[in-house]
């Protein structure tokens, strides 16, 4: 085991050649990193790799640790305090903000992942009103969650920090994965959506939809509509940009047992994505010109 975790680190070095070598004993390896309020101090919670105990992405021990300060500095250098190890942040995976953090919270976090020199912005965001230390304790690898989830009616994709700032910074929106802790397990309940770094509202199953849809992150699609099942694959979403405004194509193949479904289908995506386009605000550009007829195929 313990062969294995050197093997482990080698790799993490090996694919980041640009950094300069240092005593892996002198090293603390972040995989996550959780941050809420409370008492009016910053909450730092990490999860710190064990390079004795890993076998793989899915199967590895791992050490928590928590500080706080009146700023994410302070709370940072008492957990170096703690560890008497450099945080090595580049290989984080996750970084999961609290619903106790406010608009100005949200801001000093992003200025200070930004200051980071050693930080890849490749990390995904999380939202969440649960514990950050019942979730980061938690054994479930919370990427790999999110993408199982993006296969059913939840349709939460993973966001990647670095996207996460481009629209920020371009549009000043976002729409953060949510998870929560219940039930002794974790679960996905959909996009948040902050606005200048202010949540908003948790999107319904309808929203969660439409946004993928105009995000063209879905390729299947199961819907149950005025109690009929629908199967729709390969589902597209194309867009035309006409001057200020941007036409919406979408075309799907739609497995049902009776044509007259389409239309049905095409009448709620429609409807749904109209909605939402009508909602928030930053989509305003967006028009649906073209919505395709369908095609069906018996089951």
């Amino acid at each position: 085991m313990k062969k294995l975790g050197i093997l482990f680190f080698i790799f993490l070095f090996g694919i980041t050649g640009c950094m300069k070598y240092t005593e892996l004993n002198h090293l603390s390896i972040v995989n996550t990193i959780g941050i809420e309020k409370e008492n009016n101090l910053y909450k730092v919670t990490i999860a710190v790799v064990d390079p004795n105990n890993y076998e793989n992405e899915d199967h590895y021990e791992k050490n928590i640790y928590e500080a706080m300060g009146d700023n994410l500095t302070v709370a940072f250098n008492h957990l170096y305090l703690y560890l008497d190890k450099e945080i090595y942040i580049e290989h984080l995976e996750t970084l999961i903000l609290s619903n106790t953090l406010n608009h100005k919270d949200i801001d000093n976090i992003n200025v200070y992942f930004n200051n980071k020199n050693n930080n890849r912005n490749s990390f995904t965001v999380v939202y969440t009103n649960s514990k950050i230390k019942d979730i980061v304790s938690s054994t479930t690898n919370i990427n790999r969650l999110i993408q199982t989830n993006s296969e059913n009616i939840s349709l939460v994709h993973p966001l990647t920090y670095e996207n996460y700032l481009k629209v920020l910074y371009e549009k000043k929106y976002s729409f953060i994965p949510t998870i929560r802790w219940e039930n002794n397990e974790l679960a996905v309940v959909g996009y948040s959506y902050f606005y200048n770094n202010k949540p908003i509202n948790l999107l319904t199953q309808e929203e969660n939809i439409s946004y993928n849809i105009l995000n063209n992150d879905i390729d299947n699609l199961n819907l149950s509509i005025e109690n009929k099942y629908y199967s729709i694959s390969s589902l597209d979403t194309t867009l035309t940009y006409n001057n200020d405004k941007t036409d919406i194509t979408i075309t799907s193949l739609i497995y049902s047992e009776e044509k007259e479904y389409i239309k049905k289908y095409n009448k709620y995506i429609k409807n749904i994505i109209t909605h939402f386009i009508e909602k928030y605000s930053y989509f305003d550009e967006y028009t649906i010109k073209t919505y395709t007829k369908g095609e069906t195929n018996e089951k």
